[in-house]
């Protein structure tokens, strides 16, 4: 197979752009949502003019070309607006030039050059900074960060504000937000619904809605005790404490998208086998480092938990879709859980994952994108996201890319892969 030849990929919640080692873009997924780059001649302008910066909300992608022009693509429409939609701000993004751009998952903010800020998108998801918009300005933004549907900001004063949803992290009470300043920030992650801060004085506080991993009571402990990582999902939140133990927290009873480490069972091959016998009373018999003695044509295999894994083996590296969480482990091995059918169900590329071993990662709401040593890419998620959901639709391999696509590529997640596997011409 041909190595795929991506130089970046970008994502919205349903598609991916790509922009491969020969200059060209490519798209795929939902058309909606990012997926078609054919219309409006974006990809023409992508390819012409080559590409600074992109950043994407759920549905609608935004870039920012060499030359400073910027262009955008992906649904704007009624009340899900998503950014999609740049004509009343595009003037002021190109005149005065942007330092930094970040978003909800319906919703643009950007900081120009000359410390104004706009914002774009849907009104009560962070479109609307009318509330806030004299404090960014006047005493300036030193970080931000996001749930889909709200924004966090920390002036430059150490102050806090907060807008967008309320119940899904623009509701920070007045005692949290105290916390927040008086103490200062060390980190703060995300979910869809859900702000969780780690504090300078090692205090975690959490809020938004407790479906996403707003109620941290049973796990503030652990928390506290010191945390080396967190990742989330849409609705989970995960962490690998100092001591080495993995908890996970949010989307209560939903364990289908990543809370139930402690539940959901994972297939993993035994790797530390100190001896092999082939006896004739028990012939090919293996004991294991742990102690255990099993049969060697079972191939050492093992059905541990989630947690059990992380924390046996160790992890590497983790990477999350909307739903689903992928862990690569210190032992090679890949192990994931979750909704299968966002990801988690790696049957058929696990095999080549820990064969090739994996380079980068990248995922949309449904769908992983992942780019092996050998230069290869798998991509596996729902069909119409990105990825593929039943075994015959998986694209497998993405292979380099033909100087032009295929017009039915567009917008397609199989046309594309099709069209990528053929090696570039010339």
């Amino acid at each position: 197979m041909a190595p795929c030849g991506v130089k970046r990929v970008w994502s919205t919640q349903w598609a991916f752009l790509a922009e491969l080692q020969n200059g060209e873009f490519v798209a795929w997924g939902n058309e909606g949502s990012g997926g078609n780059i054919a219309a409006a001649g974006v990809k023409a302008s992508l390819e012409k003019v080559g590409v600074k910066h992109v950043w994407s909300t759920g549905r609608a992608f935004l870039a920012e070309l060499q030359n400073g022009k910027f262009v955008a693509w992906g649904e704007a429409w009624g009340d899900k607006d998503y950014g999609g939609d740049i004509a009343a701000v595009k003037p002021s993004l190109e005149k005065a030039g942007v330092r930094r751009v970040w978003s909800t998952g319906y919703a643009f903010l950007a900081e120009l050059q000359n410390g104004e800020c706009v914002a774009w998108g849907h009104s009560t998801r962070g479109g609307d900074i009318g509330g806030v918009k004299v404090s960014l300005e006047k005493v300036g933004v030193k970080n931000v960060w996001s749930t889909l549907y709200a924004f966090l900001a920390e002036l430059q004063n150490g102050k806090f504000v907060v807008w967008g949803l309320k119940d899904h992290g623009a509701d920070l009470d007045a005692k949290k937000k105290a916390s927040l300043e008086n103490a200062g920030v060390k980190y703060v992650w995300s979910t869809a619904g859900a702000f969780l801060a780690e504090l300078q004085s090692g205090e975690f506080v959490a809020w938004g809605h407790n479906g996403y991993g707003a109620d941290i009571s049973a796990v503030k402990p652990k928390l506290e005790s010191g945390v080396k990582h967190v990742w989330n999902t849409n609705g989970t939140f995960l962490a690998e404490l100092q001591s080495g133990e993995f908890v996970a927290w949010g989307d209560k009873g939903h364990k289908s998208r990543g809370a139930g480490i402690d539940r959901v069972k994972v297939s993993r091959k035994e790797k530390i086998v100190k001896h092999v016998w082939n006896w004739i009373k028990h012939p090919f018999r293996a004991e294991l480092q742990s102690g255990e003695f099993v049969p060697e044509r079972s191939k050492y295999s093992k059905v541990w938990t989630v947690k059990e894994s992380l924390e046996e083996a160790g992890v590497k590296h983790v990477w999350s879709t909307h739903g689903a969480f992928l862990a690569e482990l210190q032992s090679g091995e890949f192990v994931a859980w979750g909704d299968k059918s966002g990801g988690a169900g790696i049957d058929v590329v696990r095999p080549s994952l820990e064969k090739a071993g994996v380079k980068r990662v990248w995922s949309a709401y449904y769908a992983f994108l992942a780019e092996r040593q050998n230069g290869e890419c798998v991509a596996w998620g729902l069909k119409d996201y990105g990825g593929a959901w039943r075994k015959e639709d998986w694209g497998g391999n993405l292979g380099a890319v033909k100087a032009s696509l295929d017009r039915k590529a567009q917008g397609s997640p199989y046309a594309a892969v099709a069209a990528l596997r053929r090696r570039v011409e010339g």
